[in-house]
């Protein structure tokens, strides 16, 4: 390993000192023998192996270790390639022009293997740049040039998947609210899209890329698609991705994605023991967990956390008006965290607080693309309305609900219909006996209709419930 000597000759003398210091810190003996010996041109490998006792294998290891052990000290002193001073006007080009060339090419090398463990493709263009120019004269110019071209593709391959991914995230946002049929068939498009580029780009970013996809598509809608693999297999897979690279600088943020897929897939299967335990790793960072939108629909945690502490009995936790960090510009995530401010306010017993939120939103936004979501608020409020015995504001939204519905999507909202006529129950007058076993059979007909994406109210059931409980008690029905 004639490099080696070369790069130890080349050596200033104050990285000279600093790597023997560091080896005799670490008490290496053997690697510091060397070390030493390389300095001097008149000393030969043979009389150095004998001095330090290995056999020839050996020998050749302890160099390579060396070699790598250099290369981090002269990283670390060397600080050409960091942001900061790039920013300045330094690059790499510097290792060409000021450096021995066996020095540059040996630290360009130890830049290249923490690029790779970090997958920041857009720094190996810039490494592989640098090397294929140290190697212009030499036959390994080609290996390089070709090292460059390949990750230049592989980074606009991976732009275009993030793209993918972050299309698919708002697409799946617009279907949240608005159960669209175009929102619909344009998330098969994406779907296929992305598997055609991982097809072409099998590495652990891309595949996390694809299975975050298919995942939020089997977790949060009831589109089928029987060539996918099962949910629990896909979360499991990216788990194990996350843990097999962390050295890559963007997967702690993986895997808090992952803790959220977890969160959320065990909540739909009602395992709240194992919810609970992915709900607090996700929530410890909750203030800036909404940030997280492009990697998939942070907000959906808002809505399930609430409704999990609920079942927990721990309501309280929701009083905290947390200060979160969002992007402004994210449409969903803003009518998101108005609508959850509703829904706590409600299990507070903050009546006429979540009124003035939700006619708020309906002030605030247009709710002519959102059907779904506009089901939402205005059952809610008509609810609220009647708890506190506005029935003529109630019976207001519910008219203009019904109209909308109409006859085009009756056979979609059934569930909504059949809310509504309980609604119009609790409106009237009588609280007989009659009245509350048959608020009770509108009820369990709604609960029977009320699955899949058409899903609605799912956090007033319980309130609902206690309405009926406490409305029908022996004192307010007619004898």
């Amino acid at each position: 390993m004639e490099k080696l000597r070369k790069i130890i000759q080349q050596l200033n003398a104050k990285d000279f000192a600093q790597i023997k210091s560091a080896l005799e810190k670490n008490s290496s003996e053997k690697f510091l023998r060397v070390l030493i010996s390389y300095s001097d041109d008149d000393v030969t490998d043979e009389s150095i192996r004998e001095n330090i006792g290995c056999n020839e294998g050996a020998y050749y290891v302890l160099k390579s270790r060396l070699l790598t052990k250099i290369q981090e000290v002269l990283l670390e002193n060397n600080h050409a390639h960091k942001p900061t001073l790039i920013q300045d006007g330094t690059t790499l080009t510097q290792y060409l022009c000021e450096y021995p060339r066996e020095t540059a090419i040996s630290i360009l090398h130890q830049l290249e293997k923490i690029y790779i463990n970090n997958d920041t493709p857009q720094e190996l263009i810039n490494v592989y740049s640098a090397l294929k120019k140290t190697h212009y004269h030499s036959d390994k110019y080609y290996y390089y040039s070709q090292l460059y071209n390949k990750h230049i593709a592989y980074t606009v391959a991976l732009e275009k998947a993030e793209d993918i991914l972050l299309n698919f995230n708002r697409t799946l946002a617009n279907y949240f609210f608005s159960q669209s049929t175009n929102d619909e068939q344009l998330l098969a498009v994406l779907k296929k899209e992305i598997r055609n580029i991982y097809s072409l780009n099998q590495s652990h970013r891309f595949e996390l890329i694809k299975n975050f996809i298919l995942i939020q598509g089997k977790l949060f809608t009831s589109i089928e698609n029987k060539d996918e693999e099962d949910v629990e297999a896909l979360i499991k897979r990216c788990e194990q991705i996350v843990t097999t690279y962390k050295e890559d600088k963007q997967i702690k943020y993986y895997g808090q994605v992952v803790n959220f897929f977890w969160f959320e897939y065990f909540f739909k299967t009602n395992q709240l023991k194992k919810a609970t335990h992915y709900f607090e790793l996700v929530n410890k960072n909750n203030k800036t967990w909404l940030l997280l939108s492009n990697y998939c629909i942070a907000f959906k945690f808002l809505l399930t956390k609430s409704q999990l502490l609920y079942k927990l009995n721990r309501i309280n936790e929701l009083e905290k008006d947390e200060d979160v960090l969002f992007d402004n510009d994210d449409f969903y995530t803003g009518i998101t965290l108005k609508f959850c401010a509703a829904i706590n306010n409600i299990y507070h017993k903050k009546i006429d607080r979540s009124i003035d939120i939700l006619n708020e939103l309906i002030r605030d936004i247009s709710l002519h693309h959102f059907f779904h979501f506009e089901i939402d608020i205005k059952l809610t409020l008509s609810f609220l309305y009647i708890v506190r015995n506005k029935s003529e504001k109630a019976d207001r939204y519910l008219k203009s609900m019904i109209r909308k519905i109409g006859t085009e999507r009756k056979d979609e909202y059934q569930n909504a219909l059949l809310f509504i006529r309980l609604l119009n129950l609790f409106m009237e007058t009588g609280k007989s006996t009659a009245s509350k076993v048959k608020a009770q059979k509108f009820l369990e007909q709604f609960n029977s209709q009320n699955s899949a994406d058409r899903k609605i109210l799912y956090f007033l059931q319980p309130e609902v419930e206690s309405y009926i409980k406490h409305a029908y008690t022996t004192n307010n029905i007619e004898k």
